[in-house]
């Protein structure tokens, strides 16, 4: 650089665009990393947020389970806001849609004449539909069948 100064030569027009075409090549790469982990980002806490969500209710269905054994299965899951269950071959499913959130939450309560239940809770996205968590357990169920 100080040669340049000292001949009163300057840089050529080449070397000028050269050098401004390498700064960009690293800004543009800079950028599309910060692009990339904002992405990432909103899709981990989208991720985090469904998990959370899917953890609350199975916590609510199993203090339900516990709580009153005159209530049927059935009764106790709509008693905590989820709709009529639609009947499938081996599942009652439930569907309820969370207002605190933009998300739809399934439960899936298996058909059982034993104590022992199946129970599976998933959580989509309403504008997308897509799944962001889905969690199961087996329910020793108090209340009767």
């Amino acid at each position: 650089m100080k040669k340049y100064l000292q001949n009163n030569r300057g840089m050529t027009l080449v070397e000028i665009l050269a050098s401004s075409i390498l700064i960009t090549l690293l800004l543009l790469s800079f950028l599309m990393m910060f692009t990339q982990a904002t992405k990432t980002n909103m899709k981990s806490e989208n991720i985090i947020d469904g998990t959370y969500l899917a953890q609350v209710e199975m916590e609510r269905i199993i203090a339900a389970s516990k709580s009153d054994k005159a209530r049927t299965r059935i009764k106790a899951i709509t008693d905590l806001g989820y709709s009529t269950p639609s009947e499938r071959v081996e599942w009652f499913e439930f569907t309820k849609n969370d207002a605190d959130s933009t998300a739809v939450i399934k439960v899936k309560l298996e058909k059982t004449s034993s104590d022992m239940t199946r129970i599976i809770i998933e959580v989509f996205d309403k504008s997308s539909g897509t799944s962001l968590a889905k969690m199961e357990n087996v329910l020793v169920w108090e209340a009767t069948a």
